[in-house]
């Protein structure tokens, strides 16, 4: 996938990893799929319990460092078009 360069660099490079990672996830479920190799099938297992969650942090960072600051400082932030869940003020979970 081609992505234009805009110059602002967290940006571009959010664009990227999120086809990069769904990608890897595709290529590893097509070797659980069709694979023999118990190497390769281990691997495999490995990149998408890695690799899952990766795309949607990407699409999370990308909308909370680029797309929100480009609302009105009153409008509410809580949710966005992307259907992904942002708070303005991140929160750490209780341990």
């Amino acid at each position: 996938m081609a992505v234009k360069a805009t110059g602002q660099f967290d940006s571009d490079f959010m664009k990227l990893m999120i086809p990069h990672h769904e990608a890897a996830l595709e290529m590893a479920k097509a070797e659980l799929s069709c694979g023999k190799d118990p190497a390769a099938r281990r691997l495999a297992q490995e990149i998408i319990a890695a690799t899952r969650q990766v795309p949607k942090a990407c699409q999370f960072i990308f909308a909370r460092t680029i797309l929100l600051p480009l609302y009105p400082r009153n409008h509410d932030r809580s949710h966005h078009s992307f259907g992904i869940y942002v708070s303005a003020t991140p929160r750490l979970r209780d341990t």
